[in-house]
């Protein structure tokens, strides 16, 4: 925006052009005194006077087709971070306008508000300071007030109470719209193989989570919870809370209609300023200047960026990033929700023109369809069954799946001829299903009380799906994927205490992925109906962790893992709980899979306070080992919370 002011101190009027490559010949002060200008062939603003007329600010935009035409207040309020583009999207209805202070709204209709006796009053109450109790029972600070995790795992996320249920469904369309626009894929930070979040969508995300815990609806524009953003309920900033205040008062906001028209089509992947990628429409500014059709930037022998021939802003991209269109992120995605369907396939499909798995149905029925020839067969075979397979799972449908997996377990006589030893599997429905949400899979943990350890489970699923015949399409001719013996990669990533290439140190193996054995395939049902099945064997000394991790939610996962490693130095997995300074295992004997690695064997070791000090909770000792989840949550400081 310096070459902007330059442009309006020079009387304005003039075109200038963004995103060209970057010249080490003197710079501008160079080119001043050879007498060149700042002017290119392909233009991206035209900067006017405050009062232009309409009749010259058209012919302007006749001229320069494609440019942006703007005043010179414009570039001033730019330089200060607000203002918005001259050309614009659909946009959000306009708030009802306030003069002054937003209002306090007064105290709440009870029909419109939780009982106060309700927990998820602690998101805006927060308890009294803790007590020497609170640090017996939770380990917590004597003294200390709740945190925001202490606040947001203590509340409810039940869809059936949710007073705010329509911003939450805005809040949860705008992270999957960022997800499809920028995407994990699109953030590397740390080379392949290390893949960050997309910290636009995390932000909607943890926001849909807040708005759901909240014990009172939003009813006005100036809603004291929202009027006075971050000092009220945690993690609703200013940026958020300009978006709730829209929300509330027109069902929308500018943010949503920008994603939504992205999806449609009409939009292009933009750049934060770290050099991440996330979506907005092509009209659309927000904040940060968005990237035009043309090669993504690349290196100069300098090490600086170069613009790549059409870019509106040069910013450093990640290596990396990919810039491309949100709709076909958007196609990407939906032609992904087939099994067999990944990365390289459907990106042949979307340079094909088949953009939707609708699309694909069509055009895989024609003989002349294109897909015919970028299919493989077991690739054509899921998609004469997606409309079974996009389905939501019926309860009787997982009940016959779970029974059938017990059975299957129980026929394999991993015990030999010990009838009391063979009946005693258990299959757990985990996933949605667990909290009775709508799902399009079934996931089930199997385990037994005796098989402890991974070397207990050495071809045991193998065997376990081969019992179920032709309950579970075979791998020769249809989708089926069986993970086997990586639990040895959990282990390395625990006892890894180097530091990742931007000089961290690592905190081991984390985020929602695991290494357990198991099958990702397909299940036929009594009535001939085809399903996805996730099935996962688990070692019983790790069954309560994962039971945590698979049964989510995600959101709440990542609160509960925030928690361990920011207020307790533990690193909480699938697999285990872990501190982050010496790496030993807390409330577990370790497996012998880092046995195998040559790691000595240690007793369990205890949880840590939020001192950062050795902690046990009420009835703990060095020969007490997990059971179950309620452990789990003990031994984190944190009050245990149904599955639901």
């Amino acid at each position: 925006w310096q070459a902007l002011e330059k442009v309006v101190a020079g009387g304005g009027g003039v075109a200038l052009g963004f995103g060209q490559p970057r010249r080490h010949d003197g710079g501008a002060v160079g080119k001043r005194k050879r007498g060149e200008k700042d002017v290119v062939s392909a233009p991206t603003h035209v900067v006017v006077t405050d009062n232009v007329d309409v009749a010259t600010r058209e012919k302007l935009e006749r001229e320069y087709p494609g440019a942006r035409v703007v005043t010179r207040e414009w570039v001033a309020s730019k330089r200060r971070g607000d203002a918005t583009p001259v050309k614009t999207i659909k946009k959000a209805p306009s708030p009802p306008s306030k003069e002054g202070t937003l209002a306090v709204v007064p105290a709440r209709d009870p029909d419109d508000a939780l009982p106060r006796h309700h927990p998820n009053w602690a998101l805006i109450h927060p308890p009294p300071p803790y007590t020497a109790e609170d640090h017996v029972r939770y380990g917590r600070r004597v003294g200390a007030r709740a945190s925001k995790l202490e606040r947001i795992l203590s509340c409810s996320f039940n869809a059936a109470t949710s007073l705010n249920e329509s911003a939450v469904a805005s809040m949860r369309e705008m992270a999957r719209l960022e997800l499809q626009g920028g995407g994990m894929r699109r953030q590397h930070e740390f080379g392949p193989g290390r893949q960050t979040l997309n910290e636009k969508e995390l932000q909607y995300a943890v926001a849909a989570s807040v708005l759901r815990a909240l014990p009172a609806r939003l009813k006005t524009y100036g809603d004291e919870w929202i009027a006075d953003p971050g000092g009220v309920v945690p993690y609703l900033g200013a940026g958020t809370c300009a978006q709730l205040r829209q929300m509330v008062a027109t069902g929308t906001c500018d943010q949503l209609e920008a994603l939504r028209a992205g999806a449609e089509g009409g939009g292009v992947l933009t750049h934060v300023r770290s050099g991440k990628v996330r979506s907005a429409p092509a009209d659309f500014d927000g904040g940060f200047g968005s990237i035009a059709a043309g090669p993504p930037p690349t290196k100069t022998k300098h090490g600086h960026e170069d613009g790549g021939g059409g870019g509106l802003v040069t910013v450093t991209v990640a290596s990396g990033a990919v810039v491309g269109k949100i709709d076909e992120a958007g196609a990407m995605r939906d032609l992904r929700r087939l099994p067999s369907i990944g990365e390289i396939t459907a990106r042949a499909l979307i340079e094909a023109g088949v953009k939707s798995v609708y699309e694909l149905k069509l055009d895989h029925s024609s003989p002349r369809g294109v897909s015919r020839s970028i299919l493989t067969e077991k690739q054509s075979r899921c998609v004469a069954i997606s409309d079974d397979l996009l389905s939501e799972v019926t309860a009787s449908e997982v009940e016959e799946m779970r029974a059938r997996l017990l059975a299957a377990a129980r026929s394999i006589r991993v015990f030999g001829d010990d009838d009391d030893k063979n009946s005693a599997w258990e299959v757990v429905n985990v996933g949605g299903g667990r909290r009775s949400d709508a799902s399009h899979d079934a996931d089930f943990i199997v385990s037994h009380p005796l098989l402890v350890r991974n070397s207990d489970m050495d071809g045991v699923l193998t065997r376990v799906i081969g019992a179920m015949g032709d309950s579970i399409l075979r791998e020769d001719t249809d989708f089926h994927m069986l993970s086997i013996g990586r639990l040895k990669e959990y282990w390395r990533g625990v006892k890894d205490t180097g530091k990742n290439k931007k000089g961290d140190p690592k905190h081991g193996f984390q985020g929602n992925n695991d290494c357990y054995d198991k099958l990702y395939g397909i299940y036929r049902t009594a009535n001939g109906a085809h399903r996805r099945i996730d099935v996962v064997l688990v070692p019983r000394c790790m069954l309560p962790f994962a039971l945590i991790g698979w049964t989510g939610s995600k959101q709440y996962n990542r609160f509960l893992r925030r928690f361990a490693i920011d207020e307790r130095g533990l690193i909480l997995t699938s697999h285990g709980l872990h501190r982050t300074r010496d790496r030993r295992t807390v409330g577990q004997t370790p497996d012998d899979g880092s046995l195998e690695l040559g790691l000595a064997p240690e007793p369990p070791a205890p949880s840590l306070d939020a001192n950062g000090r050795d902690w046990w909770p009420p009835g703990w000792d060095p020969g007490r080992t997990i059971e179950c989840e309620r452990d789990v949550f003990e031994l984190l400081g944190v009050p245990y919370k149904e599955p639901r």
